[in-house]
């Protein structure tokens, strides 16, 4: 295993290959989906960064209410 691969990070599976060997194949974890901060569900779309604002950690229904609130003077 190369000294990059060490790592909790990385999943290791262990294959038997053609040839009757053990292998290992190396495959890095898929992050979590994000979540909405507010209501906790999650966020549409495989982005993590959408261009506006709290793009990537509100979703367009609670940023909609925050805008509606502060605009209101309610904060």
């Amino acid at each position: 295993m190369k000294p990059f691969q060490r790592t909790g990070s990385i999943r290791k599976i262990y294959r038997r290959v053609p040839s009757g060997k053990s292998k290992i194949l190396v495959k890095r974890e898929r992050r979590n989906k994000s979540n909405c901060a507010f209501c906790k569900r999650p966020l549409r779309g495989d982005l993590r960064s959408v261009q506006r604002i709290y793009g990537g950690y509100l979703c367009h229904i609670c940023l909609k209410n925050l805008i509606k609130m502060s605009m209101r003077g309610n904060s």
